[in-house]
Order: structure tokens, then C-alpha cells, then sequence
């Protein structure tokens, strides 16, 4: 077997120098291991290298040493090599793909993952071609992504999307939508649209949709209709109760659907983010390939 490991672009070349000079000293002693650590200079470069070094050597395993949007970019790569499993190393801000599949962040444990675990057959989602693992968003999710500066996800880690979340929950703006699910068409006004592939795009926290699977073959699809937290605070209060008592089944203001395809157009055009990085805008086609990558767990 050989294992191509890809180093996070964003991590800044000492980071990047420091966490190859690691690996190598982590594996190398192991000569019955052949690897191959980049570390490309960009998110573009990465996924380009990806696809290069895969075209040019037959490598079993890919790891993703970074978080969800290093796997995101892989994945672009990865999904013309249906043979091809991923391993992950995390070290992202969020990694909410490893947290989903218990991966743990300790390096030692994250390798022996990916040498000793077994394989796990996962969905992949794509909006509008583009793949990702974790969720999609419209709305408020997309704000939080845009308003999370790298300094910040770099001191806080996750903590920067929680506390750029309650400002733009106190800000947050409704829409004018038309979601066509599986050929249902609703129309609605809501603050988000959640598109959702891992059990909990949340975590550390709790899910808002338990039910979900990452290897059910449907997408899981989540209208949040509250207004903003400034205009509607009872509201808030009543749904953050029910989630913390884990009884969000009959609360009018999520609407909760399970789908394999699903259409979004809004009155304005609005940005699409998936996997914590803007990928595209509406109108949206969010699908899911079912069974479509192998990962190590």
C-alpha cells in the first residue's frame, strides 16, 4: 500500500515544514510503509497536485492532514478515484468529518487509524458539481463562514464560528425561497437552509437532526424559519430549550426533510457554502452520491 499525505495549504509554510518533518519522523522508521508527504503552496495548487501525483503513482490511501476544508479539496481530486481510500489527520478548525467518524486529533491515534482501522463506505454530497462531506448552507450559515476571519479560527478555533454565529443570529435576515425537494416544491421564508450529509454539522455540540446518517444515501434537509434573535428573543429562548431537551420534532420553526436531491432558488442571489468555505451561489442543485468514498476509521 502507499499513502500520499496532503498537508493543509493554509497552515503557512512553517506549520507546513514542521508538520512533514513530524510525519517523517513518525513513519519513516517503518520500512514496510511507502509514502509521499506534499504540502502544495494553495488551495487551487491543492487540489491540481492531488490529481497529478494520483495520475502519476498508484497510491491506495490519501490522508488529509487539516480540517474540513483541506478534505473538501481533496475530495475534488479523490472522486475520480473510486479505489482510492481517505484518511484524515486532524487539524482544522472545525473538523466536524472527523468528529462525525471518531477520529480522534492525537496524531498517534489518527495514524493508527489510518495503518490499523478498518474502512467505512461514506456519502458524498455535491452542490452544484462541487463535493463536499459535511453540509451545505444558504443564509445565515453562509454569513458566519464569511465573517470568521482566519486570525480568529486560528487562535478560537471553533469557538470563531460559535461566537460570529450569536452575532449573526442577532442580525440575521429572512429570505425569499423556492426548495424543490425530490420533486416536492415548497416556498417559504427562512433565515437558513441547511443541507446536511454527516449526522451532526454542529458538532462539538449536539445535532439538530439525530435521525440522520452519513452512509443512508439521502441528504438531510433543514429550513431554519426564526427571524432574527434582536426581533424574536422568546422565540429563540422557547427553540434553544427544546434543543437542549432534545425535542425538536413538532417545533414549527425547523422544518425537517429527508432527500436525495434538492433545488434552492431565492428572490436575490444568494452565496452557497460548503464544508466552512463559498462554493457557489443560487440557484443551487444539492445531490448526494450514496456509498461514494472509502475512509479509514
Amino acid at each position: 500500500m502507499k499513502y500520499l499525505f496532503v498537508i493543509n495549504p493554509k497552515a503557512g509554510q512553517k506549520k507546513g515544514l514542521h508538520l512533514k518533518e513530524v510525519l517523517h519522523r513518525k513513519i519513516s522508521w517503518n520500512k514496510d510503509i511507502v509514502f509521499k508527504v506534499i504540502a502544495p503552496h494553495s488551495t487551487p495548487e491543492l487540489e491540481k497536485k492531488v490529481r497529478e501525483e494520483m495520475e502519476h503513482e498508484n497510491f491506495s490511501h490519501v490522508i488529509a492532514v487539516g480540517g474540513d476544508g483541506t478534505i473538501k479539496n481533496i475530495l475534488k481530486a479523490l472522486i475520480y478515484f473510486e479505489n482510492t481510500k481517505l484518511g484524515i489527520i486532524p487539524s482544522g478548525t472545525g473538523n466536524v468529518l472527523a468528529a462525525n467518524l471518531g477520529i480522534s486529533k492525537n496524531m498517534d491515534s489518527a495514524l493508527n487509524t489510518i495503518f490499523h482501522g478498518k474502512e467505512k463506505i461514506i456519502d458524498i454530497g455535491l452542490v452544484n458539481k462541487k463535493p463536499f462531506a459535511v453540509v451545505a448552507g444558504v443564509g445565515l450559515p453562509t454569513r458566519i463562514v464569511e465573517s470568521a476571519t482566519r486570525k480568529e479560527k486560528m487562535t478560537f478555533g471553533h469557538w470563531a464560528y460559535f461566537l460570529h454565529g450569536l452575532k449573526e443570529l442577532y442580525l440575521a435576515k429572512e429570505h425569499f425561497f423556492e426548495i424543490e425537494i425530490d420533486g416536492k416544491q415548497i416556498t417559504t421564508k427562512a433565515s437558513a437552509v441547511f443541507i446536511s450529509n454527516a449526522v451532526n454539522f454542529l458538532s462539538p455540540f449536539s445535532p439538530l437532526a439525530p435521525q440522520g446518517s452519513i452512509d443512508d444515501g439521502y441528504l438531510d434537509v433543514l429550513i431554519f424559519k426564526l427571524k432574527s434573535l434582536r426581533e424574536d428573543f422568546f422565540g429563540y429562548l422557547s427553540f434553544f430549550v427544546k434543543y437542549l431537551r432534545k425535542n425538536l420534532e413538532n417545533e414549527d420553526k425547523l422544518q425537517y426533510f429527508k432527500a436525495k436531491n434538492v433545488k434552492i432558488n431565492s428572490h436575490e442571489i444568494l452565496k452557497v457554502q460548503a464544508d466552512g468555505a463559498i462554493v457557489s451561489q443560487t440557484p443551487a442543485e444539492i445531490e448526494i452520491l450514496p456509498g461514494r468514498l472509502k475512509v479509514m476509521v
